[in-house]
């Protein structure tokens, strides 16, 4: 699946700029004037940068937390088998795998869009550096952040009478044995 959908990204951004101007020709648009263009590279080039922390991002939470969070897994359900603990070798492994492939895809997609005109820009340095910076770092740790109360509220509301699992209308039911196992002492 990660070969999938790395082959996926890289083939949207080495693609969009062919497709924006084969649309607008399409649709009757005449070609962009430079003041334009160099606005429309501008966006381009910061969406990409902001793809790529977040899609690597993505990839280090989402294995920190499978590892870290298995004691938690009636509350938080991040793919795991239920009786298992995630063995941290293949974990690491399967984490290693996917950023070397998103670093190998960002690499061919920021060639292709550097030929195609996107500019290249610096994250440290660059105009309004620290501000984006700044920015990805909020975003990302709104993003953990939601997602984990999500997982935490998410049954609460609509399931249980009160915040005790043991509550839940899930918990007893005979297709969860390990939750009703977990939580409540009895099982099937």
């Amino acid at each position: 699946m990660v070969v999938i959908v790395a082959f996926q990204e890289l083939l949207t951004r080495t693609t969009y700029i062919p497709k924006h101007n084969a649309f607008r020709r399409l649709i009757g648009e005449p070609p962009m004037s430079g003041d334009e263009k160099r606005r429309f590279l501008n966006v381009l080039a910061m969406d990409s940068v902001s793809s790529m922390g977040s899609e690597i991002s993505a990839i280090i939470v989402a294995t920190s937390f499978k590892l870290l969070f298995f004691d938690h897994r009636v509350r938080w359900d991040f793919g795991y088998e239920a009786a298992q603990a995630p063995a941290i070798g293949p974990e690491l492994g399967a984490a290693a795998f996917a950023l070397c492939l998103e670093g190998v895809c960002d690499v061919v997609a920021m060639t292709v869009q550097s030929y195609q005109g996107v500019p290249m820009l610096d994250m440290l340095s660059g105009t309004k550096s620290k501000e984006f910076l700044a920015y990805l770092a909020f975003a990302q740790c709104l993003a953990v952040t939601v997602t984990l109360t999500s997982f935490v509220v998410r049954p609460i509301w609509w399931n249980c009478e009160t915040i005790d699992l043991c509550s839940c209308t899930f918990a007893m039911d005979s297709s969860s044995d390990v939750l009703t196992e977990f939580c409540c002492g009895y099982g099937g």
